[in-house]
């Protein structure tokens, strides 16, 4: 297996100043990755490397070019894309191309499908603890009992009642 040595910077922004763009980062670090990498196998690496957990954040993964005309950062979204990377760090150029990071807190909406709790529930699992009580029965405030040392209470599920 072939490694790669990437060299990361975080904890920053990009800037862009007269068309160039820097990345001002406060942290870096370095990882070996395998030729072979593809594009979720380096998000789960890079989240790991920065102690950042992928369902509460977004990352985002830029890199710039060598060139002779100015261009903005390229953005990392698909395994050709990071096919492209590791083969700009690996051409043995004089500076390297860190890996430069960026993440934002995900919305609720924004969590990864493959990532929610299933929405198919059963019947009896979606109403097993539901808080609905037919009106026949009575109902019973908490006011009505004390827990003199703060315990949990534990929940029944409404279709368990108790006869008093």
């Amino acid at each position: 297996m072939v490694l790669v040595s990437v060299p990361i910077l975080f904890n920053g922004e990009w800037i862009e100043q007269n068309d160039e763009y820097k990345f001002k980062g406060s942290k870096a670090k370095g990882i070996m990755i395998p030729r072979s990498t593809t594009y979720a196998d380096l998000v789960e690496k890079i989240a790991k490397v920065i102690d950042i957990d992928t369902l509460e954040f977004e990352i985002t993964m830029k890199f710039k070019l060598k060139t002779s005309d100015p261009m903005p950062p390229v953005t990392i979204q698909t395994n050709d894309d990071v096919e492209f990377f590791l083969e700009e760090v690996a051409s043995g150029m004089e500076f390297r191309n860190p890996l430069c990071i960026t993440f934002e807190r995900r919305s609720i909406s924004t969590v990864p499908v493959d990532r929610q709790p299933s929405p198919r529930l059963s019947w009896e699992e979606s109403h097993a603890f539901s808080s609905y009580v037919p009106p026949s029965f009575p109902i019973i405030s908490s006011n009505n009992f004390t827990v003199a040392d703060e315990s949990p209470i534990e929940c029944l599920p409404t279709t368990q009642l108790i006869d008093e």
